[in-house]
């Protein structure tokens, strides 16, 4: 009953903030309340007055996803995450690929913050980049735990990047 009602209070929390969509489950097996599973959390922040970024996750652990996917569930453990950001400015509009390996704990959710494409790459004109950062992520825990991290990632112009393996 109480994990029921953990799950509850989960979607409509995801609803009232906006997202409106109840997290795809990334992983093969029965379903798992959010005390035994991570989420994934990704959306839209900005208007029509500044850059508005879309951030959703078209490939977990080497799937393709179909769809839009803004949160996703995912069991505890290694993850490699491939998430895509759509940035637009008035009529501007420039996507960027970002992939990187997360560790996850049950009950926590992480929100990947994609950095800002290099210079010159918002011009409109389609100019190809490839680069190599630190992904802040911001996590949130059962209990009141909030905290960032850094990670490694990898961000290109193009979604092939998904399919590479990341350098050791």
């Amino acid at each position: 009953m109480r994990q029921g009602l953990a799950a509850a209070a989960l979607a409509a929390a995801l609803a009232a903030g906006g997202c409106g969509r109840t997290p795809v489950k990334a992983y093969d097996g029965p379903s798992r309340p959010f005390d035994e599973s991570a989420l994934l959390q990704g959306g839209a922040s900005g208007d029509e007055m500044s850059v508005r970024s879309v951030v959703e996750f078209p490939s977990i652990d080497g799937v393709q996803r179909s769809g839009t996917i803004y949160v996703a569930s995912v069991l505890p453990g290694s993850h490699r995450v491939g998430l895509k950001q759509t940035l637009q400015f008035g009529p501007l509009q420039r996507m960027q690929f970002c992939t990187f390996a997360i560790e996850t704990a049950a009950g926590c959710q992480y929100t990947p913050i994609p950095p800002s494409p290099p210079p010159g790459s918002l011009t409109g004109k389609g100019d190809d980049f490839r680069w190599s950062v630190e992904l802040p992520v911001s996590i949130e825990c059962s209990g009141g735990v909030v905290y960032m991290m850094r990670l490694d990632a990898r961000c290109a112009s193009v979604d092939k990047l998904f399919g590479e393996r990341p350098p050791q």
